[in-house]
């Protein structure tokens, strides 16, 4: 069977016209002057998002990054960012972005941390409590695909210059959110390689490979937006002693 050639319209529809207000996955799709409603149903739901998947083949710009080989691109400013897709330390799936930055570790990992501030995606961000080692981070997403926004509860590690981890502790839209910042000291002391890894998973049925090609790009741009950060604190460093 052939699906119409606006199914592909149909489903792109869906996710943008989400009806924020509901508790539940809520969406009005005006078809041919026909009202269509999905409320409060998770298996229409499911539906749409598998729709949507079957419109698109294999090559499309949908396909789950990383799941073969590496992918590296290099933007307009010359950033070069490798993503790929690896097993985690919780035995999940996780992606993985890598990009190097002219910047000392320590600079890079005060930029990952004033990160949290600065990233458009993020409305807040809380410690609600910490420990030596350990910290719960409060954070409130928005303007994510399919979901809008989401609240979480983070359990964070650091370990100075070296590395930070997350993972989720409650959330009301998540079932699964974990990663780690890996920082790696590169041949000079302004060289440094840095690796965000993350797994993320909904509390109702969205396929894997839809959620990683929305999470591939907004790691993208956090990283980036840590190198950003980073080798401005380096430039003021160096403008400092000289």
């Amino acid at each position: 069977m052939r699906l119409p050639q606006n199914s592909i319209t149909l489903t792109w529809t869906c996710f943008w016209q989400r009806d924020q207000k509901a508790k539940e996955p809520s969406f009005r799709v005006l078809k041919s002057g026909v009202l269509m409603d999905f409320q409060k149903s998770k298996l229409a739901f499911s539906c749409v998002i598998l729709l949507g998947l079957f419109c698109f083949n294999g090559n499309s710009a949908w396909s789950a990054p990383g799941q073969n080989e590496p992918e590296e691109k290099t933007d307009k400013n010359n950033n070069s960012v490798q993503i790929s897709n690896e097993q985690n330390k919780f035995g999940h799936k996780a992606l993985k972005v890598r990009i190097q930055i002219h910047a000392s570790p320590s600079l890079v990992f005060d930029a990952i941390k004033d990160n949290r501030a600065a990233d458009p995606d993020v409305q807040y961000s809380k410690f609600t409590q910490i420990t030596i080692n350990q910290k719960l981070l409060e954070q409130k997403y928005v303007s994510i695909p399919i979901l809008g926004s989401t609240t979480c509860t983070l359990m964070v590690e650091e370990s100075l210059n070296k590395r930070i981890d997350y993972n989720l502790v409650k959330s009301d839209r998540l079932s699964e959110f974990e990663g780690s910042w890996v920082i790696t000291k590169g041949s000079s002391d302004e060289c440094t390689t840095l690796e965000l890894s993350n797994h993320l998973k909904l509390k109702f049925p969205i396929p894997q490979k839809l959620i990683d090609s929305f999470s591939a790009p907004k790691m993208k741009e956090r990283i980036k937006l840590v190198k950003e950060l980073a080798e401005s604190k380096q430039k003021i460093q160096i403008a400092s002693t000289d």
